[in-house]
């Protein structure tokens, strides 16, 4: 009882929404609370967003394969012609005073400028084509770095809605334990309501002290205190649970919602469940740790390739009038480029060492972490056999408190036997039985977790 009253006070902090009233009894599944999770748990959105956000980059990354499409125009107009040309510019040397002058005056004689002016404004307007060829291959490890994001994400996601598949049901099997302990209590209510009537009436038969009464009403108040409390810890599981999955509930209506009775199932040997071959079964972590050194393997070609020779090919065709001349024309042109670096050599060494340190390190962290991952299988399969036994050695000690128990009633009723045997012997069955549920909670939640980590539920 200890234990539900720690239950309680760790959760007395909860916030409750108290919406309109429910009036009918509900039962509340699993795979409900479950589906209901998935929907509202921030971590799961989260990692939804981040799944879509990386199929946004991988889209965005198949668009460097696609030719480079532009529209382009300009148009200048300046202060004086930057072009203006006059006879003494063309003759020059000695006699360029004299001759200039006359070729002026001949010029204005027949009505022609002696002077040439040119380029004061002008416009062009064009449509430009671009493929790159080869860019370091940076287009290609960018298409497969998005493509492995793409990945993550949904591992990430995948193992998101594993552990609030698992947080759920830990709060859940935890609501039905307590509900099957209240059953428990009520069990042992009614046996001793049962001896509370027959030592009533032998005390005023007078056959026997009014001691034994005191007693078996003892009992009663202990266990209507111990049912008070264990009904307040069954609600906050209940508030806890309900708002872990985002479920509206009314705060006064909480008894009203029964949480399936039978969610254990039938509990088989460890052998139904466990794999002799479950080492190769590989987990979303692992899948992870694996993708984060393929991702610094193809940053660091991506780096690399920002120093390698750039080659791309790209055509144009548009209609210009540079000289504003009125006279302007279509053209095309095909053109080709190699860009070769030569300064970012010794950057690019550098940079690829540093990543060639990153990669190392996720190396190192992999190895370190499959170790681990393998550790938690055998730590599960260990946990899996020992939650087994205790539950065995839980359900002989019911059949070996239920068999006393069982005897000292028909003792107690021959008169060999005290009422405060009688009621240590009740209290003995009891408490195994509240042991018993415990135990087969804590083995159905070691099977699942084995099972999921298996990838089998």
């Amino acid at each position: 009882m200890k234990k539900l009253l720690d239950i309680s006070y760790i959760l007395l902090g909860l916030l409750v929404f108290v919406p309109a009233g429910v009036s009918a009894q509900r039962v509340v599944t699993l795979a409900e609370c479950q589906e209901l999770a998935a929907e509202h748990d921030p971590n799961i959105r989260a990692a939804q967003l981040d799944l879509q956000a990386a199929l946004a980059q991988r889209a965005e990354a198949r668009w460097e394969y696609v030719p480079r499409v532009s529209l382009n125009a300009a148009g200048y107009h300046a202060l004086n012609p930057l072009i203006y040309i006059t006879p003494q510019d063309i003759l020059g040397g000695y006699w360029a005073d004299v001759l200039s002058q006359l070729v002026t005056d001949m010029a204005n004689q027949v009505g022609i400028n002696p002077w040439y002016a040119g380029f004061k404004f002008g416009w062009a307007a064009s449509a430009m084509v671009l493929q790159p060829v080869y860019a370091g291959g940076r287009i290609v490890n960018g298409n497969r770095l998005a493509s492995l994001g793409v990945q993550a994400g949904e591992l990430q996601l995948s193992l998101k809605r594993r552990e609030s598949a698992a947080s759920v049901e830990e709060k859940y099997r935890l609501g039905v334990s307590l509900q099957e302990k209240m059953q428990t209590l009520e069990q042992a209510g009614q046996l001793l309501d049962s001896l509370e009537r027959d030592a009533s009436a032998a005390v005023a038969a007078g056959l026997i002290a009014d001691t034994d009464l005191l007693q078996v009403r003892v009992r009663q108040r202990e266990l209507a205190s111990g049912r008070v409390q264990l009904r307040s810890a069954l609600k906050l599981v209940k508030m806890d649970l309900f708002n872990a999955i985002g479920f509206e509930f009314a705060y006064l209506d909480l008894d009203s919602y029964v949480l399936e009775g039978d969610s254990f199932g039938e509990l088989a040997a460890p052998e139904h469940y466990l794999q002799p071959d479950d080492a190769q079964y590989t987990t979303e972590e692992s899948r992870l740790l694996a993708m984060q050194v393929e991702s610094e393997r193809l940053q660091k070609k991506m780096a690399v390739g920002e120093h390698l020779p750039q080659i791309s090919v790209g055509a144009g065709y548009g209609y210009h009038d540079l000289a504003g001349m009125g006279r302007g024309r279509l053209n095309g042109v095909g053109f080709a480029t190699v860009q070769i670096p030569i300064t970012g050599i010794g950057k690019a060494a550098a940079r690829a060492r540093r990543y060639d340190a990153q990669v190392e390190k996720a190396l190192s962290q992999q190895e370190y972490l499959e170790a681990q991952l393998a550790l938690q299988l055998h730590q599960k399969r260990l946990a899996v056999e020992t939650a087994w036994e205790q539950l065995g050695v839980a359900t002989e000690a019911v059949a070996a408190a239920r068999d006393a128990a069982d005897k000292l009633r028909a003792r107690y009723g021959a008169g060999q036997v005290t009422m405060s045997d009688l009621l240590q012997a009740e209290l003995t069955l009891r408490q195994a039985e509240e042991e018993r549920i415990d135990r087969k909670m804590e083995y159905n939640l070691a099977v699942n977790a084995y099972l999921r980590r298996c990838g089998k539920l």
